[in-house]
């Protein structure tokens, strides 16, 4: 009887892990194992839709949804429904016949159209990997979930759910229908945010009359929202305003998961005071040149103007008929913001009387 004896390079292999094998097999030939390229599709026509099918090896039927009899989806592919396009299975809406499994990712990103949009009663029998929802959907059929469902949009169940897997809802989903689920219930996130951030003006100046900042203003913002994150802001950083305005509109606004919320403030700026003039006349009508001697009466005009917030208050006419020296006749004027200016006219001589 004839012996055969194993060599020991033939033992050694014999007892190499896989992995070992691998790297000898690296090693001799120089080439690693072949590693399977992600690939990516969107189905969003009839054109990428045949396309789709025909890349996964799969059967359906284009012509109005996307229609998937058999396939599967890498555990290294997405697919990506956008625009009014729906993933169906084949059949009716009560006995789909059908045979895709998921092992990658779908996102359903579409939105209900004439199409019927999303993940159209069901159109995946069996998921092992994960479905994002974004956009409308229904199911009518059977869904076998061992993986993961996120449904951010409206979802609707009217057909069976084994769910061995998780479904979540997030605060953007609702999961509604006359179906069965079985397995583990669905999860719902919670807390859910129903308000936009609450948004506070702060405004830092020397207030005046009427409204109006009588120096620079600063303007800042408060955005807090307790429930969620700010996912932005807009015009919401600190403001100076160090210019007189009859009215700087300023605005905020924040979004968070709750909405949108926006604040504006109005502000008006004047820190100059106005302008104020006088001059004197004669009872004939004619100039009089301070510290001259007059018989007449002398009238003192007070000319007044504000190019912010506008004169408030501009003094009247003084009018002087005693004989003697008057140091000086003054007003003062306002403008709205409250500001103030002064003005003199003397000294005033007058002699009505005869020697």
């Amino acid at each position: 009887m004839k012996t055969v004896r194993q060599t020991d390079t033939q033992t050694r292999a014999r007892a190499l892990p896989l992995a070992a094998l691998l790297l000898l097999v690296t090693l001799v030939t120089g080439n690693p194992s072949p590693v399977q390229a992600a690939t990516s599709y969107t189905v969003s026509d009839i054109a990428s839709c045949a396309a789709f099918l025909s890349a996964i090896g799969g059967t359906g039927d284009a012509s109005f949804r996307c229609y998937v009899y058999t396939g599967t989806l890498g555990a290294t592919d997405t697919l990506t429904i956008a625009g009014n396009y729906g993933l169906r299975p084949q059949g009716d809406l009560v006995n789909p016949t059908t045979n895709f499994t998921n092992n990658g990712i779908v996102n359903i990103n579409s939105a209900p159209g004439t199409l019927g949009g999303g993940l159209y009663n069901a159109g995946i029998t069996e998921n092992q990997g994960s479905i994002n929802i974004n956009g409308y959907s229904q199911n009518y059929s059977t869904i076998n979930n061992h993986g993961t469902i996120i449904i951010s949009a409206a979802f609707w169940n009217g057909g069976t759910i084994n769910n061995a897997g998780t479904i979540r809802v997030t605060c953007e989903g609702s999961f509604q229908g006359s179906g069965t689920i079985s397995g583990n219930p669905v999860q719902y996130q919670s807390p859910c945010d129903t308000t936009p951030p609450v948004i506070t003006p702060s405004i830092v100046g020397t207030l005046g009359n009427n409204g109006w900042y009588v120096d620079d203003v600063t303007v800042s913002w408060s955005v807090v929202d307790n429930e969620s994150a700010i996912t932005s802001q807009s015009g919401c950083s600190s403001t100076i305003i160090s210019s007189d305005t009859p009215g700087t509109i300023l605005g905020c606004s924040a979004t968070s998961a709750g909405g949108t919320a926006s604040q504006s403030v109005a502000i008006e700026r004047d820190a100059t005071a106005p302008s104020i003039s006088v001059s004197a006349t004669k009872a004939d009508n004619t100039p009089y040149m301070v510290g001259t001697w007059t018989n007449q009466n002398v009238t003192v005009h007070f000319m007044c103007s504000d190019v912010g917030s506008g004169v408030a208050f501009c003094p009247a006419d003084v009018v002087l008929s005693s004989d003697g020296v008057t140091p000086a006749a003054s007003g003062s004027a306002s403008d709205t913001a409250g500001n103030s200016a002064s003005a003199s006219f003397g000294p005033i001589q007058i002699d009505k009387t005869a020697p």
